[in-house]
């Protein structure tokens, strides 16, 4: 019987916050929900409290004063999760670009497999309204990655940056947290690394990757030199 987190880092997310979490406790009946808001201003928080209020069984709200940052998020779900017996942990954006609906999906395969990969580059994904050049520097930064992955590892995976994922608790078990170097797109890279390091098992899926509330600026091009910098060190 798997137990599931979902770990969804929020920052300025009062629009999505609660419809996303109505949608995946429909989506995935048992779904423990845990937010990590980084110091919103805009009244996420207090949103994700009132979900937690009606759902206290299932919807969990960390809170920072501080700016955490991707890194600290996920860690800080990812130590109460495993606390509370977590047998799955998914990570996900709060803005709708990753369906709930396809979270089952993703927990079904993650029986099986170490890390489940929600990939964008899968021959069956779909991917609309990403704006050209956020396209178009995602998909430069995840071949860098990708073709480095591939030497240093011998193992083709699509989408290195993806964060749409699930991962099996035995395989976060054995990963020292503290020892994570990177953040934002290279903490997915870092993990994958560290994943395939300790032999485990990795999969893709494809899925319908909706880039229209999107945040322009993720993955701005002044993160991009840093993000590349990063990868390279870690998949030296």
């Amino acid at each position: 019987m798997h137990k599931a987190y979902a770990v969804i880092p929020t920052y300025n997310e009062a629009k999505n916050i609660g419809p996303l979490i109505a949608e995946l406790l429909e989506a995935a009946p048992g779904l423990q929900v845990v937010v990590v808001d980084e110091k919103s201003s805009d009244g996420t928080g207090p949103l994700a409290r009132m979900m937690q209020t009606q759902h206290p069984e299932f919807v969990q709200v960390v809170h920072s004063h501080l700016a955490l940052g991707l890194k600290e998020a996920y860690l800080a779900g990812f130590r109460l999760a495993i606390a509370q017996g977590a047998t799955h942990l998914l990570t996900m954006d709060a803005d709708f670009s990753h369906p709930p609906a396809l979270v089952p999906a993703l927990i079904e395969a993650g029986e099986t497999t170490d890390l489940v990969i929600a990939s964008r580059y899968e021959k069956a994904s779909r991917i609309r309204n990403w704006r050209l050049f956020p396209r178009l520097r995602n998909a430069r930064l995840n071949s860098f990655a990708k073709k480095r992955f591939a030497k240093l590892k011998r193992i083709e995976i699509a989408d290195c940056l993806s964060n749409f994922r699930c991962y099996s608790r035995e395989v976060l078990e054995k990963i020292s947290f503290e020892a994570l170097s990177t953040d934002g797109a290279a903490l997915q890279v870092e993990l994958l690394r560290l994943v395939s390091d300790l032999g485990g098992s990795i999969k893709e899926v494809p899925f319908d990757f909706d880039a229209s509330r999107q945040d322009p600026a993720k993955l701005a091009g002044r993160h991009v030199k840093e993000a590349r910098q990063a990868i390279a060190r870690i998949l030296s």
